[in-house]
């Protein structure tokens, strides 16, 4: 299928839970989609690439923290410079850092303790809902 025949439809509930969905693909495109969202927000494992995302909570200091580039997306190093200029128009500064060097090996073990997604109890939770 095209690029122009996909969207995505994401909302929050009333508790801060956020639900994302790719409208139009097939089933296959699906499920490589949810695959590439959950590697983004679940801990992290061992990316070939990390992106940073930079934030400054109220009254804290500028907080940096990590992300996997999903597999998928990460194989190829023009798809995972593409990625980072999309994250960076649509989330904020960011940094791509491959992993797969010696200062990237201690970046993704930094990477692993400090992320955001580390201190979640829970990792995301795929629901699959037909209509």
């Amino acid at each position: 299928m095209e690029a122009s025949q996909l969207s995505v439809d994401a909302h929050v509930d009333k508790h801060g839970g956020v639900y994302c969905h790719l409208n139009g693909g097939t089933t296959f495109e699906q499920s490589i989609f949810i695959k590439a969202l959950q590697e983004i927000v679940d801990p992290i494992e061992g990316p070939r690439y990390l992106i940073t995302r930079e934030h400054s909570p109220v009254r804290e200091k500028k907080r940096i923290d990590y992300h996997a580039v999903p597999e998928v997306i990460g194989k190829n190093r023009d798809n995972a410079m593409y990625f980072e200029q999309q994250w960076a128009n649509r989330v904020g500064q960011t940094r791509l850092l491959f992993t797969r060097s010696i200062a990237g090996r201690r970046l993704l073990l930094q990477a692993r303790l400090k992320s955001l997604s580390a201190q979640f109890a829970d990792p995301a939770e795929q629901v699959s809902k037909w209509l």
